[in-house]
């Protein structure tokens, strides 16, 4: 149904539930998208098969930057200790892993965006849907990639606390 110029569509949704029977729905146009959204992501098996692949991967992504960042420690582990007998502490050094896990992050995160803007323009154009990717979406992407670089940032010190100066030499 198409609305007059200038009516209210929140209100005229309003005033038709009021007036049609309750198994009626009515639905203004960001009413009905978000409920699209709701019904595909969590009452069918895509929704649910993409869902579990996003925690996968956030999964995954953990551990690959976990065993890039745990082998440069091993390989460093008495530059660290001898920063460690010197002085600096387990949270400088925590510190600094986080500040090398969001690096690598950002180094593989544009590449990303990139691919992934690339796959949104094939599938709008193979099958004429109006697919996006948008700033909230690419936004929501950056932050999640940052959490999982801190995640492993975290785990991977765990070698380094523990690390005793006068063990290692």
């Amino acid at each position: 149904m198409t609305l007059k110029p200038g009516a209210d569509p929140d209100r005229v949704a309003r005033e038709l539930r009021a007036v049609l029977p309750n198994d009626v729905q009515v639905f203004t146009r960001p009413e009905l998208e978000a409920h699209e959204v709701a019904f595909w992501t969590t009452r069918t098996a895509t929704g649910l098969i993409f869902g579990s692949g996003l925690i996968v991967a956030f999964v995954v992504g953990i551990m690959v930057l976990y065993q890039t960042l745990a082998t440069q420690i091993a390989r460093q582990l008495p530059q660290f200790a001898t920063l460690k007998a010197i002085g600096y502490t387990n949270r400088f050094q925590m510190g600094s892993f986080s500040f090398e896990a969001v690096l690598l992050m950002l180094i593989a995160f544009f590449p990303a965006l990139a691919a992934a803007l690339g796959v949104y323009a094939v599938i709008r154009s193979q099958t004429l849907l109006p697919t996006h990717l948008t700033g909230t979406q690419a936004g929501g992407g950056v932050r999640i990639t940052l959490m999982m670089s801190v995640i492993s940032a975290f785990l991977s010190v765990g070698r380094l606390r523990r690390a005793d100066p006068a063990e290692i030499f």
